[in-house]
């Protein structure tokens, strides 16, 4: 047993060497190229430094006092104390005061009238305007409202499938795809995103172009926020992470997926994309920029849920699990005394949280009902 356990440490051991070789091409320059194939299926490999990077700053049980029951809690914005989340099941918004989970303000504007929207997508804070930023998937536009709900078209425009504010004010919006372009596989297509001021007015195209190869596979990537609120794209069949600012965007990293690799193939063909394989998906895969780390999660269409965490001054990988159920594997913290599974899933305005599994929440929350809300864990990054 003794020598089974010290050959498995080796094997980590050689397994963390091996992808600590993110490379920079050339002589230094160029984004940081991360080989997150090589650490797919290959146990766990840990290092202290996942679990001592953060603080517990506190834990949320949202109220269910009106009954009020949350099935997909999204978090989008945080400000005063108050966190800002919507439900994905219901696309209903709401604002909870943090330090007793009571629901100060919700609403939910389904539908196809002025101000309401078909399908939401993703949302964003606003916080020096005090607005929320909400994407209607459907209709292809963005909706601007007050915290309490009301309408905004003032702030609202069509024709945009998403939006994230960047770290200067200015706003990052997202343009649909040409489907009909898509389907055809033609080699056109437009810019992934553009930057406008807080009117609306462009101060310039996107150079990171879309996807023109053909697919009947369609998506639109959140755009992601660091701690510093510095603000990250990851285009829809790209493998680069683009640092995005009002002057310019940056490739930051690349995903190297190996052999994981989805086909051209497999993106025109459903059939093809289930009988071969397996791939990493790019429609599941989710990437957090936390201090000088990257926090890496994507599904693999064997039936394997990935984390994977590097450290993006060197290109070393310092954690890394796999999981066969639908979880998504996190890393190990101590709060009160109790061994918590933390994944950092939501980064938003310097502030980072993460929605507990119900066996984690209960060590916290010991009468918690099996049926009530979400426990929100909110975390610090430790410089």
């Amino acid at each position: 047993m003794k020598s089974q356990l010290f050959l498995s440490a080796v094997c980590a051991l050689l397994l963390a060497l091996s992808v600590s070789c993110g490379r920079r091409p050339g002589s230094g320059e160029g984004p940081l190229v991360l080989d997150i194939a090589s650490a797919v299926g290959a146990g766990e490999v840990s290092e202290p430094v996942c679990g001592d990077m953060f603080e517990v700053v506190g834990w949320t049980t949202i109220g269910t006092e009106d009954s009020t029951l949350l099935a997909y809690p999204q978090i989008f914005g945080y400000k005063d104390g108050d966190i800002y989340l919507y439900d994905g099941m219901s696309e209903t918004f709401f604002r909870v005061r943090e330090r007793d989970g009571k629901i100060l303000s919700r609403f939910c504007r389904k539908g196809r009238g002025p101000g309401e929207y078909v399908s939401l997508g993703t949302a964003c804070l606003d916080g020096a305007r005090d607005m929320i930023l909400a994407s209607d998937v459907s209709m292809n536009r963005i909706l601007a409202y007050t915290p309490e709900g009301r309408y905004l078209p003032e702030y609202s425009r069509d024709s945009l499938i998403g939006a994230a504010v960047l770290a200067d004010g200015n706003i990052l919006a997202l343009n649909p795809m040409d489907l009909d372009l898509l389907y055809a596989g033609t080699g056109q297509a437009g810019t992934c995103y553009d930057i406008y001021d807080t009117e609306w007015n462009l101060i310039r195209r996107g150079t990171v172009m879309q996807n023109a190869k053909r697919s009947f596979m369609i998506g639109y990537p959140d755009p992601v926020r660091s701690i510093d609120g510095e603000c990250y794209y990851l285009p829809f069949r790209s493998d680069t992470l683009y640092r995005v600012t009002a002057d310019a965007d940056i490739p930051m990293l690349v995903f190297d997926k190996g052999r994981y690799t989805m086909s051209d193939e497999a993106y025109m063909n459903t059939e093809t994309m289930v009988s071969t394989g397996p791939w990493i998906s790019d429609a599941n895969m989710d990437t957090q920029i936390i201090g000088p780390y990257a926090f890496v999660s994507f599904y693999v269409t064997s039936g394997l849920y990935c984390t994977q965490v590097w450290d993006m001054r060197d290109g070393k990988l310092v954690y890394a699990a796999s999981s066969e159920d639908s979880r998504r594997p996190g890393f190990r913290l101590k709060s009160d005394g109790v061994e918590l599974s933390v994944s950092p899933s939501f980064v938003v305005d310097g502030e980072i949280f993460s929605i507990l599994d119900y066996g984690d929440a209960v060590k916290l929350v010991p009468d918690l009902d099996a049926d009530a809300n979400p426990v929100i864990l909110h975390l610090r990054y430790k410089e």
